[in-house]
């Protein structure tokens, strides 16, 4: 074998796995297609038990530095406040406390950097190797040198996205479904006069004659900010309206207007077609699935890096167990807690499915009751800050990393 364990994929949950395989003292090699990140500038959420979980891979100071503890969210139209929640923090010198915003690609680079174990970048995974019903490694082409090869492996664990092609080849199909609304992204810098602990999303009070139905906002750790614009599919196909929409919305968001620039809408903006879904298995013999080849999430409830890592915590401990036997294990344990976390992305889909109308006016009556009401935002907080865990501990008591 070439390697005992090979991760098609350097997203974040195959990042954890790679470093708690290697601390184990296996040899783990990881594919990653890209030969950089990723462009796309987005917010992540990181709860409590995966902060957790992180700050045992990272050195200290570079995980802190890699955090910003959230504060809390204001919804604004205008010049007016409407809502503003804060989120409970847990206090104290202990990074791992509270809840975190954090860039993906700066978490990500984190994870991967050192010699922990073999990263190879610019492989792209064009089929598996098998010998009789078992997965044996892939067959890999490199495209900055231009040959292909083969990799023999002990395991192989699929974290390559929603359309994983090492999940296609096992013949494990996910009927993925679509969001009905695009999300159009960009980055910025976020201005000193906001506080750097606080989201902004700037609601659009004439939405029912307009394309653009909010502006979101957060910060980065990096002193950057993200934004997402939520836009109807259909609408994409008719960019002037945006442009002209979107122009029309900073107009009467000043606020907004001035962290956008002269950014236009949506030409200068990345747009990101979100879709959920749940693989029938975790994986065949000599494959496993983690992250979004498992069961791939809207980002409602900020489920998706935690459910992520939370797979390959509890995978890594049971493939450093007993591989031959972990695939029943890993999906007895981890399928309910993403069953749960699934339930975030259907209630988005279907309030989405509403017509723009009704949609408006549960929106709106929704963040008045939470306005009257804010004592009920903590609890409703703490719900998808545990959804994604283990729930059922009795067989995974021998967890050295499991959140």
């Amino acid at each position: 074998m070439d390697t005992d364990f090979l991760i098609v994929g350097g997203g974040i949950g195959g990042a954890v796995l790679a470093r708690l395989l290697a601390r184990g003292g296996k040899r783990v090699t990881v594919l990653e297609r890209d030969l950089a990140p990723p462009p796309l500038v987005r917010p992540e959420v990181l709860w409590p038990a995966t902060l957790k979980t992180l700050s045992a891979l990272v050195p200290r100071e570079q995980f802190r530095a890699a955090l910003l503890r959230i504060g809390g969210i204001e919804f604004r139209s205008g010049q007016r406040t409407l809502a503003s929640f804060h989120v409970p923090n847990s206090t104290g010198g202990n990074p791992a406390a509270g809840t975190c915003i954090t860039d993906p690609n700066q978490t990500r680079a984190l994870l991967l950097a050192g010699d922990e174990f073999d990263l190879r970048r610019g492989v792209r995974v064009t089929g598996l190797l098998r010998e009789g019903g078992r997965v044996l490694g892939v067959k890999a082409h490199d495209a900055a040198r231009g040959i292909e090869y083969d990799i023999a492996a002990r395991c192989t664990i699929a974290d390559d996205g929603a359309r994983s092609l090492v999940r296609q080849e096992c013949g494990l199909g996910i009927e993925l479904q679509p969001l009905a609304m695009d999300l159009l992204c960009f980055g910025f810098d976020w201005p000193a006069k906001l506080p750097r602990s606080m989201g902004r999303i700037w609601i659009n009070e004439h939405h029912g004659m307009s394309s653009i139905f909010l502006l979101a906002t957060g910060p980065l750790p990096t002193g950057r900010g993200a934004a997402l614009v939520p836009v109807r599919p259909a609408l994409l196909e008719n960019p002037e309206q945006i442009t002209a929409d979107w122009q029309s919305f900073l107009r009467t968001n000043p606020d907004a207007a001035s962290l956008c620039a002269d950014r236009r809408c949506p030409g200068d903006m990345v747009r990101v077609r979100i879709a959920y879904g749940h693989a029938p298995r975790y994986g065949s013999p000599g494959v496993f699935l983690i992250g979004d080849a498992a069961h791939p999430v809207t980002p409602a409830g900020g489920q998706g890096a935690n459910l992520a890592i939370a797979d390959a915590a509890a995978l890594a401990t049971l493939l450093l167990r007993d591989p031959e036997n972990a695939l029943s294990d890993y999906e007895a344990l981890r399928r309910p807690a993403a069953q749960r976390s699934l339930r975030f992305s259907r209630g988005a889909a279907r309030a989405l499915r509403l017509p723009d109308a009704a949609l408006r006016g549960l929106f709106r009556t929704a963040l008045r009751i939470a306005g009257l009401r804010p004592d009920w935002f903590a609890p409703l907080v703490r719900l998808p800050a545990t959804s994604f865990q283990t729930k059922d501990r009795p067989r995974a008591r021998w967890c050295l990393a499991c959140p």
